[in-house]
């Protein structure tokens, strides 16, 4: 069985990381453990397609601002994508409004 951290869940086995990326991980899911989710929930019980599990892979891989688990914003940074993956944002795109380049930092959205 693979770990959450260095799974890769299509083959599940685990790859080989950079040790400053994996400690950023870590660093980063407890923190957002600790500090934001509820009733001692751990991102390691969730299912892939979970939007907390979701928000937590694009915060940590996706997100162009590559925070660091020491940044002031992390938390409102991760409810934010958190937010957009419980709204289903990525069909957004289907109903007329396309997000801007902003993305999920901002707030800007045509139509």
């Amino acid at each position: 069985e693979c770990c959450d951290v260095c799974c890769d869940h299509v083959s599940h086995q685990c790859i080989q990381l950079d040790t400053s990326i994996l400690s950023r991980t870590i660093n980063i899911k407890e923190k957002l453990e600790r500090q934001v989710l509820q009733r001692n929930a751990t991102f390691s019980g969730m299912d892939n397609d979970d939007p907390r599990y979701l928000a937590l892979d694009w915060l940590l891989n996706k997100d162009e601002m590559n925070l660091g688990a020491d940044a002031n914003n992390l938390n409102q940074r991760y409810i934010l994508s958190l937010l957009a993956f419980s709204l289903d944002s990525q069909a957004w795109g289907a109903n007329g409004n396309t997000p801007s380049s902003e993305g999920i930092a901002g707030s800007t959205y045509t139509s």
